[in-house]
């Protein structure tokens, strides 16, 4: 479909772009457009007569939004919008900094989808005057950066928010001496002192000026060791509520000084007073007050239950009037998102959302344990989640004509991590099983002869279904076909390394074994090349070095295990192996809904750092 016109003034830019994408659809139709803004609308309206096609709109979201669904249909099209504000958090703080060409496809991307904000979460990656150690040679992020993003996201009216921390989360700056003066303990920010609130007084300045928002989020979640440190032994033992209390009022000073509304994360109110965190049944109206002037957050996406979130929600409301929500599109448990789950649980919580009257939800992106995963792995359960929020529903062929790929194309791609088939919760088999130590075999019990058919079935299927070419999406492919092949080739060559050894033919069937070795070799140098590919296309340099740590590693091990087996003429014994493997044990031992993510725990039992 294209639209044309005249006059179009500060549309031009939305036109111009919707015309690009929507060469990619079926739909060959040309329609002289019509624009028409009302607020009242909430959300948009498009309406076609022969070749004239009108648009209302009350945001350039929903305009956005309304251009691509219209090539969708022929209908005429009322789509309002469930709540007020709607926005993804991406995360620029476990490494991974997406370069500012990234972030504006993603603005381009959500915009379509009908996104009001985009959140950038930097923990210390904003580079901040008088902190020279503020995203020193991790990618932080410039004012000049920051205000280019800024005014690319204001073309398609997309706000972008920061995202940021005032008490716990700063473990990366910890290792500098100039700031273990303000640390209490772990990560955690020291209460009360002086050069605490000097430093938080630079930081969120420098994050409210860079940033034209009128929203910050300050984080202030999981300081969960909160005056168990350093603060114990200035002040002695005192109420965590008031301590809590006493550090938000300070940095809320701070920010009043900007105009700007205030969110945090609501876990740790939770936490303090139940230590079960939004599991706790409590009556939390008379044991804590929360300030006018804060917006909590409640975030969660564990759950597929609507009465969960219910129940949570309306836990909040007892305490303020002013609470938003956040859920989750899960791309933060290694190379593979997940996002049939991420859709499940979002639409569980959308429902309990929109009963409840919640305003503001966004929808979180994390990157825990090194940022792996593609910044554009989890947008199938983005563009998804739109269809929540609108309700006029969006057919998933739009997938295709922003992506490339299909709906089913990119969902089948979940099935790295679901090799029982049960996809009743979140799993990420494909990294566990990836870093398993091949000697060692922390997760070994869990390759079965199914689970290793599995992965070879879908290895075949995954390297024959997908076009690819040099886009972004491709590039994620790429990585995943990879990931697959060396999984379907790695785990068999683990588990036979261990049974010949047990049955004694290990020494004579070692040229056989050494050839599986090197192809496996070869694999992990492709999935690293992939992965590079993707990960420097993406963002910044910064933290790629983790990843060729953790797969150069996996290389000299294959390498070291082949010098064993070479060496067994004058040593029969190996010394892993002759260890009888024990049952998982971190979790229960069950692989329909095993998520674990540290890698320094995958790779082995040994301390790593």
């Amino acid at each position: 479909m294209r639209i044309y016109g005249e006059n179009f003034g500060e549309l031009s830019f939305i036109v111009d772009k919707a015309n690009e994408i929507l060469k990619n659809s079926n739909n060959k139709d040309e329609y002289r457009a019509e624009f028409i803004y009302n607020k009242e609308v909430n959300g948009y309206k498009v309406e076609k007569e022969e070749n004239v096609i009108r648009y209302t709109y009350s945001t350039k979201p929903a305009l956005c939004r309304a251009i691509l669904h219209s090539s969708l249909t022929k209908e005429n099209i009322h789509g309002e919008k469930k709540i007020t504000s709607f926005g993804y958090m991406m995360d620029a703080s476990r490494n991974a900094v997406a370069k500012v060409d990234t972030v504006k496809k993603l603005i381009e991307l959500l915009a379509f989808a009908g996104y009001d904000y985009i959140g950038l979460y930097i923990e210390d990656t904003i580079k901040v005057e008088n902190e020279p150690y503020l995203g020193y040679m991790r990618g932080g992020y410039t004012k000049e950066e920051i205000k280019e993003m800024v005014a690319y996201g204001r073309n398609f009216g997309v706000e972008i928010r920061p995202y940021v921390q005032a008490l716990a989360h700063f473990n990366q700056i910890t290792r500098y001496e100039d700031y273990k003066p303000i640390i209490d303990i772990d990560d955690i920010l020291l209460v009360g002192n002086e050069k605490t609130y000097m430093f938080l007084e630079n930081y969120l300045k420098t994050v409210i000026e860079n940033f034209d928002s009128k929203v910050i989020n300050i984080g202030m979640d999981e300081a969960f060791q909160l005056g168990y440190g350093n603060y114990r032994l200035e002040n002695g033992v005192r109420d965590r509520r008031a301590i809590m209390l006493e550090h938000l009022d300070k940095v809320l000073a701070i920010c009043s000084k900007y105009n700007v509304k205030v969110q945090m994360w609501s876990d740790m109110f939770y936490h303090i007073i139940s230590n079960s965190g939004y599991n706790g049944d409590i009556d939390m109206e008379s044991m804590i007050e929360i300030p006018d002037n804060l917006e909590l957050v409640y975030w969660d996406y564990y759950s597929t239950d609507t009465g969960r979130y219910d129940k949570i929600l309306k836990s909040h409301k007892t305490i303020s009037k002013n609470i938003a929500f956040a859920t989750g599109a899960w791309k933060w448990q290694g190379i593979v998102a997940d996002n049939g789950y991420s859709m499940r649980s979002a639409t569980a919580a959308m429902k309990a959302v929109v009963e409840n009257g919640i305003e503001d939800v966004v929808v979180t992106g994390w990157g825990d344990n090194g940022g792996e995963a593609s910044q554009f792995s989890n947008y199938l359960s983005l563009l998804f989640d739109g269809n929540l929020v609108y309700t006029a529903s969006m057919d998933m062929e739009a997938t295709k004509i922003l992506t490339g790929f299909s709906f089913d194309d990119l969902l089948e791609l979940d099935r790295l991590n679901y090799p029982t088939g049960d996809e009743a919760t979140h799993n990420n088999s494909s990294k566990y099983f990836l870093f398993d130590d091949i000697l060692i075999g922390t997760f070994q019990n869990l390759m079965t002869k199914e689970v290793m058919e599995y992965y070879k079935e879908l290895s075949n299927k995954l390297e024959s279904m997908y076009q690819l070419d040099n886009s972004s999406f491709s590039k994620m492919i790429a990585t995943y076909i990879s990931l697959a092949k060396l999984l379907s080739k790695k785990m068999p060559l683990q588990v036979k390394i261990r049974e010949l050894y047990e049955n004694g033919s290990l020494k004579d069937r070692r040229e056989e074994v050494y050839k599986e070795i090197d192809e496996v070799i070869s694999l992990v140098e492709k999935l690293y090349a992939d992965l590079k590919a993707q990960y420097t296309s993406e963002n910044k340099g910064f933290g790629l070095e983790v990843q060729a740590i953790r797969f150069g590693g996996m290389i000299q091990r294959l390498k070291d295990v082949r010098e064993k087996l070479e060496n067994m003429d004058t040593n029969v014994i190996i010394d892993e192996l002759e260890e009888k493997l024990l049952p998982f044990g971190y979790y229960k031992e069950d692989l329909r809904t095993l998520n674990y993510n540290m890698w320094s725990h995958i790779v082995s039992p040994s301390v790593i750092g």
